[in-house]
C-alpha cells in the first residue's frame, strides 16, 4: 500500500506484518537481497527505493514466523536474486513519458565470456515525476552491477548497488479537506527524504563433494538519510511560543528535520548436506553469522509558520523563539552473532519434517551526545540480547 504517496516509499505487508521505510513502524517481514538482511540497522525500516527494480531476478516470500532469518521475522521473509549475465543475457531499454512530467529510463546488458568462466551484468535507472499531488517532486536514480566467476564446483559472485534520491512522501489529508480543496492538495509541506547508498557484496560456493556444499558471503552497506517535514506545530500558543518581526504572534508551524548514516558490515557461512537419513531424503545446513552496525542519527525542531500554501516557512533570527532545537543527538554501535541449524527430514515425495533454530547474541552500545551521562532522561547504555529460538513444522 502507498501510504506516503510515492511509488518508491510503499509499504508491503503481508498477514498484517509490514516492512516499511516509515521509521517507528513495527517491521514484522525481513528483506534479503542475495543473502544479505537489508532491513536497516536503525529501526529495521526497509528502504525500497534501494533495490534497483530492473536488477531484480526474482523474488521469494517465505511465510512464518522462522528464527532463520533473524529477528523481528514475525510474518514471513522476502528473499530477492538479482540478474547476472547467465540468467539475462543481452541488453535492453525502455524509456517513457506520461502525465505530471514523468519521465523513466532504464537499460540493462549482460554477458558471458567465451570460455564461458566469467559472466558480467549492468543496469541503471533514472526516474523524475512532479507528482499528481501539490509538492510532491521526486528524483530517484539507481544502480546495480555484477561480476561473476564459476567452474564445475565453485561459484564467486561481487556485486555493487548505489542509489541517490530525492523523494516527496505526502501522507493522506482529512477527507473534509479533500473535498474542499481536491485530491492534489496536501496537508503540509515540505515531506523530502534523501537516500543514498553503496552497497558491495561478495558471495561464494562451493561443492566440497556430490553431496556437501559451503557458501558464504561478506558485505559492506553504507547509506545515509536526510528528511526535511514540515507539520503543523500542535503545542502552538498564540500568546506565548514567539513573536515574529512583523508583529504577527505564534509559530504555528514547524520544520522537523532529521539525518541518520548507517555503517554496516557482515559475514555469513553456513554448510549444506544433502545425504539420506535412515534412507530417506534429508537435508540439513548449519551456519554462523556475525554483523556489526554504525548507527549516527540526529533530530532537530526548528520554528515556522504555515503559509497559504500548506507549507512550513523557518522563522527568520528576528523572531523571539530560538531557531533551531536539537532535539536527539545519537551514536550507537550494534554487534550480532548467530549460530543457526534446520534439518528437513522426507518420510516421502509429500510429507516433510522440518525443525530449525538460532541463537542470537546481539550487543548495543548506545551513547548519548546531549546527555552522555547515563540515566532516565539519557540515551546513553550499553545493553545485551540473548536468545535461542526453535522452530518446528510439518509440510504436505
Amino acid at each position: 500500500n502507498d501510504v506516503q504517496n510515492n511509488p518508491f516509499q510503499p509499504d508491503v505487508t503481508f498477514r498484517g506484518f509490514s516492512a516499511s521505510p516509515l521509521l517507528g513502524t513495527p517491521q514484522g517481514l525481513s528483506v534479503y537481497v542475495e543473502g544479505v538482511r537489508v532491513n536497516e540497522p536503525f529501526g529495521d525500516a526497509v528502504n525500497w527505493d534501494l533495490i534497483p527494480l530492473n536488477a531484480i531476478a526474482n523474488m521469494n516470500l517465505i511465510p512464518g514466523t522462522n528464527p532463520l532469518f533473524g529477528l523481528n521475522t514475525m510474518g514471513g521473509a522476502i528473499s530477492i536474486n538479482t540478474k547476472s549475465g547467465r540468467t539475462s543475457k543481452g541488453g535492453s531499454v525502455e524509456a517513457s513519458a506520461g502525465s505530471w512530467d514523468r519521465k523513466t529510463l532504464s537499460a540493462e546488458y549482460g554477458g558471458v565470456s567465451k570460455d564461458g568462466s566469467v559472466d558480467y551484468f549492468i543496469s541503471a535507472n533514472t526516474f523524475q515525476e512532479d507528482g499528481w499531488r501539490d509538492a510532491s517532486k521526486t528524483d530517484v536514480n539507481q544502480m546495480f552491477g555484477k561480476l561473476g566467476w564459476q567452474n564445475e564446483t565453485t561459484k564467486i559472485d561481487l556485486s555493487f548497488t548505489g542509489a541517490d534520491n530525492k523523494m516527496i512522501g505526502n501522507g493522506p489529508i482529512p477527507i473534509e479537506m479533500m473535498r474542499a480543496l481536491g485530491r492534489e492538495a496536501i496537508y503540509t509541506s515540505p515531506d523530502k527524504t534523501k537516500n543514498t547508498l553503496a552497497f558491495v557484496n561478495l558471495s561464494g560456493s562451493h561443492w566440497i563433494n556430490d553431496e556437501v556444499m559451503f557458501s558464504a558471503n561478506t558485505y559492506y552497506r553504507h547509506s545515509k538519510r536526510k528528511t526535511l517535514n514540515g507539520d503543523i506545530n500542535d503545542d502552538f500558543d498564540p500568546a506565548e511560543d514567539c513573536e515574529l518581526a512583523d508583529g504577527w504572534e505564534g509559530c504555528n508551524g514547524a520544520l522537523n528535520r532529521s539525518s541518520t548514516k548507517q555503517n554496516s558490515y557482515g559475514l555469513n557461512a553456513q554448510f549444506d548436506f544433502n545425504q539420506n537419513l535412515l534412507g530417506h531424503k534429508n537435508l540439513f545446513t548449519l551456519g554462523a553469522f556475525y554483523d556489526r552496525s554504525k548507527v549516527d542519527f540526529n533530530q532537530s525542531t526548528q520554528l515556522g509558520t504555515l503559509n497559504d500554501s500548506r507549507a512550513v516557512d523557518a522563522i527568520d533570527d528576528d523572531g523571539v523563539a530560538p531557531s533551531r532545537l536539537t532535539d536527539t543527538k545519537l551514536k550507537g554501535v550494534t554487534k550480532t552473532y548467530s549460530l543457526f541449524a534446520t534439518n528437513t527430514f522426507s518420510f516421502n515425495d509429500e510429507w516433510h519434517l522440518t525443525g530449525s533454530g538460532r541463537y542470537n547474541v546481539i550487543r548495543v552500545d548506545n551513547k548519548d551526545k546531549l546527555i552522555p551521562e547515563a540515566g532516565d532522561d539519557s540515551l546513553t547504555g550499553y545493553h545485551v540480547f540473548n536468545r535461542f529460538n526453535p522452530a518446528v513444522g510439518l509440510n504436505f
